[in-house]
């Protein structure tokens, strides 16, 4: 675990001085050098922080690549497979908001089927016959899958809405 000392301007600028530092060990005092490789590195010039986590953007152009392919592709890639508990993979941007409105689409298109279930029970006064026209949506909806697959278009909203 790294300590951090903070020393006067112009003994941070000397490296030997820093080298020399005592730190307590287990026999006494022993030169910072002999316990540690010191060397000068360069850092982040700015941490960003989302969440109150850090974080690191990584942006690509797609090429005409839709986004949930790309993103698909994103998080099968070994390097993301392999990351430590302490790393987090978090789509931004469009991948976010694509999320959010497919998940919105999802609850509104719940919330219209029960709407209509229940007005179509008010309205025949009966459950078994309105069950009976709503369970027509799924043959409509494998319908439209063949047919997007026969046209070679892809499912999106507008696709969605049809």
């Amino acid at each position: 675990m790294p300590i951090r000392v903070q020393m006067a301007d112009e003994v941070r600028r000397d490296f030997e001085a820093i080298q020399n530092l005592r730190v307590n060990a287990r026999d006494g005092a022993v030169p910072l050098s002999s316990i540690a490789s010191l060397g000068v590195e360069s850092g982040p010039s700015q941490i960003d922080r989302y969440d109150r986590r850090r974080y690191v953007t990584v942006s690509a152009d797609l090429g005409g690549v839709p986004i949930g392919t790309a993103s698909t592709a994103a998080k099968a890639l070994p390097s993301v497979k392999t990351m430590p508990s302490s790393v987090k993979f978090q789509s931004s941007g469009e991948i976010e908001r694509m999320s959010e409105l497919m998940s919105g689409f999802g609850m509104a298109l719940v919330s219209a089927l029960l709407l209509i279930l229940c007005v179509l029970v008010v309205l025949f006064k009966d459950f078994l016959q309105p069950v009976t026209i709503l369970s027509a949506i799924p043959l409509a909806a494998g319908g439209a899958l063949v047919a997007l697959l026969v046209a070679g278009s892809e499912l999106d909203v507008p696709s969605r809405l049809c």
